[in-house]
């Protein structure tokens, strides 16, 4: 089966007001004052504290990183696979971030009127209320878009003669294959980074059987991982189905055991440089 039956094209987009603005007198006067040419820099200064954006901000994150972790690339365009495996539990995760995503904008809202005041304080002869939008919430949205995999085989354009359109169906078929193998080495790389941070952390102790400060995310981003490879897997290549097996190897011990049993952290080193290895007698 093709790359358009096992999965769709996803792409996100978000924006949010940052609440910054360029002070053309501000910088003018830095430049005048230091002696500066014109281009030397910009005055940009945040009309609202930080604080008042750090929920949305860190929202916005959460957001891109669950959208990355979810999906394959796909070419340079910004959109992604999503396979179709994972869709469900993916649209489960989109309406659960839509629903903090429009609390946190209510409540930005709801203290705008108070965040400008303290900007007249915050900011002192910087301050100029028109540079205020009246209103902001508006200028904060998060949305995903889903759009079919082109299909090589099934391709058709009005107007185009048979030369012309054989073209275009050589050109989508390279792309696709060029996108599976990307996604592949996509897999390989989640691999990789997870299991050399194992080794990185466990496979030599500090002194006196110290083991190396870990945090306990080094083993929970395994078990994430695990949790959706099966599903990312879509070229259904068997080398991953193994090192996934391989994997939950590695995450079979708690933080805590691992940091308080020697052998335990040294046998779980061993298994993660083993994938490693095998990784790269693959080639990638």
């Amino acid at each position: 089966m093709g790359l358009h039956t096992k999965s769709i094209l996803v792409n996100l987009s978000i924006s949010r007001w940052t609440a910054r603005k360029l002070d053309r007198k501000a910088t003018k006067e830095v430049h005048e004052n230091n002696g500066a040419a014109k281009d030397a820099g910009r005055y940009n200064k945040r009309l609202i504290s930080k604080e008042h954006l750090k929920e949305v901000e860190s929202l916005a994150g959460e957001i891109r990183g669950m959208f990355y972790e979810m999906t394959l690339p796909w070419c340079d365009t910004g959109s992604r696979v999503l396979p179709i495996k994972l869709f469900s539990d993916f649209r489960k995760k989109e309406a659960e971030y839509h629903g903090k995503w429009n609390d946190a904008v209510a409540r930005l809202v709801a203290n705008y009127d108070v965040a400008r005041e303290e900007a007249r304080e915050r900011l002192g002869d910087l301050y100029d209320i028109n540079e205020f939008p009246a209103e902001i919430s508006d200028k904060f949205a998060f949305d995903v878009k889903a759009y079919p995999v082109p299909d090589s085989s099934d391709f058709r354009i009005a107007g185009l003669d048979d030369e012309d359109m054989e073209e275009i169906r050589k050109s989508v078929a390279e792309s696709i294959k060029s996108t599976e193998e990307d996604t592949l080495r996509d897999l390989y790389n989640r691999i990789k980074k997870v299991a050399h941070s194992v080794t990185d952390r466990l496979a030599e102790d500090r002194e006196e059987g110290k083991p190396k400060i870990f945090k306990n995310s080094l083993i929970n981003n395994i078990s994430e991982l695990l949790g959706i490879l099966p599903g990312l897997n879509i070229s259904d290549d068997e080398n991953i189905e193994e090192l996934g097996k391989r994997l939950s190897e590695v995450s079979k011990y708690s933080p805590e055991e691992l940091r308080e049993d020697e052998k335990k952290r040294k046998s779980t080193a061993e298994i993660a440089n083993d994938i490693l290895g095998n990784i790269n007698s693959l080639g990638f």
